[in-house]
This record gives C-alpha cells, sequence and structure tokens, in this order.
C-alpha cells in the first residue's frame, strides 16, 4: 500500500500534513470475511517508533536537501540539468 502525504491543501488525493507537526504512522490490520462487519471485526494495530517524523516545508541543512532531491522521483525540477544545478521554482 503506498500512501502519499502533502502540506498542500489543493493536492486532491494525498493526506494533508500541517507543518512542523509530528506524525507517528500506524498499521492496523484487520481481520473480516464480510466488509459490512468490518466495524465490529477483530484487528491489531502496530506502531513502528522508526516511522514517527516532523513535517515541514524546507531544510535548513543542504545535505538534507540535496538527499531529498537525489533520491525523490518528483523533484525533477531541482536536479542537476548538466550544464550546473537548476534553481528552485
Amino acid at each position: 500500500m503506498r500512501v502519499q502525504l502533502s502540506i498542500r491543501f489543493i493536492d486532491t488525493g494525498k493526506t494533508i500534513l500541517n507543518s512542523m507537526h509530528k506524525y507517528q504512522p500506524r498499521f492496523h490490520l484487520v481481520r473480516a470475511n464480510d466488509i459490512l462487519k468490518l466495524p465490529y471485526s477483530t484487528f491489531r494495530t502496530y506502531v513502528f517508533k522508526e516511522t514517527e517524523f516532523i513535517a515541514v516545508t524546507a531544510y535548513q541543512n543542504e545535505k538534507i536537501t540535496q538527499l531529498k532531491i537525489d533520491n525523490n522521483p518528483f523533484a525533477k525540477g531541482f536536479r542537476d540539468t548538466g550544464a550546473g544545478k537548476r534553481e528552485k521554482k
């Protein structure tokens, strides 16, 4: 399962986060034979402390910024084009 996160309210279909707030993802495993009985089904919730994060709008550390650009498939506009770095839009 994939969840897309955003801090922009205009991003439809994404989970909206507030900048500078701490988040702790939770994984809920539900056992159900019938979707209509889902609210009454047994479930387990798993929390992994390693996944806790704070949503931010900008990084203060240039190394972190570059790491995110290098590993984010949606950051094409920020990548090195071969003729020098392109400035942020």
